[in-house]
């Protein structure tokens, strides 16, 4: 009890909680963007190790009710290939997270967010084949991503976008795929000798704040069309990454 309440009353904490709900928010309305936003804010405030455990800790129970709300709406064909070829390099991304420098960690974080909004806010799509190893092999760079920086999502998210099935399929394809890949990442990360008793206590702290975001999000999603909810995602992301780049620790850490 004493380390729950050292870590509550911690500001930097405190502040990663702030990015743990409008993280839940966006999730909610959009169906991604949570890691884009927790993860690069709990690094520059912890460590890049620490941001990993925190959220997959954190989103393992939450993500449970809208992926089980949008289960009527998945295309289990798309998913299927996608979960195994991330269970197939989950490995190489744990492997990467824990040989890596912090800092360089953080930058890499950065920049895959950076890479991955320029391309979903552009509508640039994906033309070519979408045959079952093309989806494997866009479920490899999710595993990748996933174990090195918990923020899979942005290849799965082009490829599905490109397909014109309508925000809601493609959102309910995005929340059951981090549903079941959760289970692998949890279990990745704990073989992986990734896991501290006070980074998975962040993250159960932190998992009420982020479903209370979800419940939020969830609502604002009937209310707002695409486009909208696309578009506030986008800024949420981009504004967390910038405020933690390492740059800037000198001035606002």
């Amino acid at each position: 009890m004493t380390l729950a309440l050292q870590i509550l009353a911690d500001p930097a904490f405190q502040i990663v909680l702030g990015a743990v709900i409008i993280g839940g928010i966006a999730r909610g309305f959009s169906g991604f963007g949570t890691g884009m936003i927790v993860v690069p804010v709990a690094a520059a405030m912890f460590s890049p190790q620490v941001a990993l455990i925190l959220l997959v800790v954190m989103d393992s129970w939450p993500s449970a009710i809208p992926a089980i709300q949008a289960r009527k709406k998945v295309q289990w064909g798309e998913v299927k290939p996608i979960i195994f070829g991330f269970v197939l390099a989950l490995p190489l991304g744990i492997t990467f997270v824990k040989i890596g420098d912090p800092i360089m960690l953080r930058w890499f974080i950065s920049i895959i967010i950076f890479f991955a909004v320029t391309i979903l806010w552009s509508g640039w799509q994906y033309r070519g084949p979408r045959s079952a190893p093309i989806s494997t092999g866009v479920g490899a760079l999710c595993g990748f991503l996933g174990g090195a920086t918990q923020i899979p999502a942005p290849p799965a998210i082009i490829y599905w976008m490109a397909a014109r099935t309508g925000a809601g399929v493609v959102r309910a394809n995005i929340l059951m795929l981090f549903f079941i890949t959760e289970f692998f990442s949890i279990g990745g990360f704990w073989l992986g000798g990734l896991f501290t008793w006070e980074a998975a206590l962040k993250g159960i702290l932190a998992s009420p704040v982020y479903f209370i975001g979800i419940m939020i999000g969830s609502r604002l999603f009937t209310l707002a069309t695409e486009k909208t909810s696309r578009t506030i995602t986008f800024v949420l992301i981009l504004s967390a990454a910038i405020l933690s780049l390492p740059v800037l620790d000198e001035v606002l850490r």
